[in-house]
């Protein structure tokens, strides 16, 4: 469940950067990402609900409850000896989304200076 759970994190954050190209925001919800972005909300599979997202004023913060099933916040998680299921969220943060329609213009400029 544990590379299901960072699937769906990752198809969710390309579809998101994929909003932020279209729209230059990032979406209020997940459900905006559906149909053209994703074929549906995208759901967490420790918990059977959706991924949990909230967008900020710079970029978002995009997580999973992982594998104790609890909401920590957006809480990583941390090794603890001992804890099992190991206590704490799959978490992937976002930059700000200025960068997000940079990063190619940036490599072409570095290729063309070399």
């Amino acid at each position: 469940m544990l590379s299901q759970a960072w699937r769906q994190l990752l198809r969710t954050h390309l579809a998101l950067r994929r909003f932020w190209l279209a729209e230059r925001k990032y979406p209020k919800t997940l459900d905006e990402l559906s149909p053209a972005f994703l074929p549906a909300a995208p759901l967490d599979p420790f918990s059977g609900r959706s991924l949990i997202y909230h967008p900020m004023p710079e970029g978002y913060r995009l997580y999973s409850v992982g594998q104790d099933g609890a909401d920590n916040g957006g809480k990583p998680i941390a090794p603890r000896a001992g804890a099992k299921p190991p206590q704490g969220d799959l978490l992937l943060d976002a930059p700000p989304a200025e960068n997000a329609g940079n990063q190619p213009q940036e490599a072409a400029k570095a290729e063309a200076s070399d």
